[in-house]
């Protein structure tokens, strides 16, 4: 429920790109520059070989839909006009991101209605994958956590996680226990990261 924004906290942009002049058609004469967009959202794993050569079929039957008795999964418009071939995406998400095998959306973008000619190619557009948290998760965290905090309030560590257990079991409880153990011992803080990549 907050809305979507690019790392520097700018709304997000999509944009329409001539693959031929490198450049996005931002000619306003261009009637190609003021089409309609659909903005969906995909499953992560969509995309995750690098190929584009997908079919329109191959990337609609990615599109996620919400889970049972929950609301549409983007709050908000999702049809955009761009304007000199650029659009704002306003969304914000109704749900997180767990329930799928990945843990992740991609964000898609594609042509929502077009008069254009059927030979003229428009590739539907994805975004790299991300997890959305429920802003429970979200709340709980700190941007700069005190000594005494736990250590899930770190970024990368949940609360019920296996990071997060791992280091409990080590005695490691608290932001401070962390960081003295960082500099007292860091071969063993290693020794237990690691532990985490070895089980997954």
């Amino acid at each position: 429920m907050s809305k979507l924004k690019a790392r520097d906290n700018n709304p997000l942009e999509v944009a329409l790109f001539d693959v031929e002049s490198r450049s996005i058609v931002s000619d306003e004469n261009d009637p190609l520059s003021s089409i309609k967009v659909e903005i969906c959202v995909l499953n992560g794993e969509f995309g995750s070989d690098g190929s584009e050569n997908w079919s329109k079929d191959e990337f609609k039957s990615k599109i996620l839909r919400q889970r049972e008795n929950k609301g549409q999964l983007l709050k908000g418009d999702t049809v955009i006009a761009l304007k000199n071939g650029v659009g704002f995406i306003h969304n914000e998400f109704t749900d997180n991101s767990f329930w799928i095998r990945t843990g992740r959306f991609r964000l898609g973008a594609m042509v929502a209605k077009s008069n254009m000619n059927d030979a003229l190619i428009i590739r539907e557009g994805i975004s790299k994958p991300f997890r959305v948290k429920d802003y429970r998760s979200k709340l709980n965290k700190k941007k700069d956590p005190t000594l005494s905090d736990e250590i899930w309030h770190f970024k990368h560590i949940s609360k019920k996680g296996k990071i997060f257990e791992l280091l409990s079991e080590d005695g490691i409880h608290t932001v401070g226990d962390f960081l003295k153990e960082l500099e007292t011992d860091p071969l063993s803080l290693e020794e237990v990261l690691r532990k985490k990549t070895l089980l997954g």
